[in-house]
Formats: structure tokens, C-alpha cells, sequence
């Protein structure tokens, strides 16, 4: 097979920008007070979708370069949680209006 046609590039994804988002999403979960196996779980899955997904969008946003995808990547697992909360409470305010 060639490089960049398995099942992770057909999903737009990269291995490196995935273990970085996994390590931002453990950070999370390792600094948070007293959260339950299914709390802890979720946030890991979380944090690995917003690092996986987000970095491209973020990256275009802020003009940065290819060369900070990962750091941006770990940064994005590290805060998915916070930023889906975010996002959930702006739809349920528009909703509501």
C-alpha cells in the first residue's frame, strides 16, 4: 500500500496529530478533581475528536503554519471538553431565544 492511503488518510486523519491530541486529552483528565470512570472516559473521547478534527480549523483561523499542527492538535485535546461545553450552551441559548 502507498503512504497516506490506508484507513487514516481516507479519514483526513495523521497518526501524529492523533497521539498528540490522545496525550492533550490524558492531561485533562489527569489534572481534573474527582471525575468517575464514565466522566474520565468521556472526556478522553472527547478531547481525542476535538484534537483530531479542530486543529485544520483552528490552524486556518489563526494563519499558522503546517509545522504547529500537532501543538495545536494537543492544545485542542487538551481543552475539548471546555470547548464543546461552549458550543452546546451557545445552541441551547439560541434555542432559547
Amino acid at each position: 500500500m502507498m503512504p497516506g492511503t490506508g484507513f487514516l488518510a481516507v479519514l483526513g486523519l495523521k497518526v501524529s496529530s492523533l497521539v498528540a491530541a490522545f496525550c492533550g486529552s490524558v492531561v485533562n483528565v489527569a489534572v481534573s478533581e474527582k471525575l468517575s470512570k464514565q466522566k474520565a472516559f468521556t472526556a478522553l473521547v472527547v478531547g481525542l475528536l476535538c484534537g483530531t478534527y479542530l486543529p485544520k480549523l483552528a490552524m486556518a483561523r489563526y494563519q499558522l503554519g503546517e509545522t504547529l499542527e500537532n501543538s495545536v492538535a494537543f492544545m485542542c485535546g487538551m481543552c475539548g471538553v471546555a470547548v464543546v461545553a461552549r458550543i452546546l450552551g451557545a445552541v441551547k441559548s439560541k434555542g432559547a431565544a
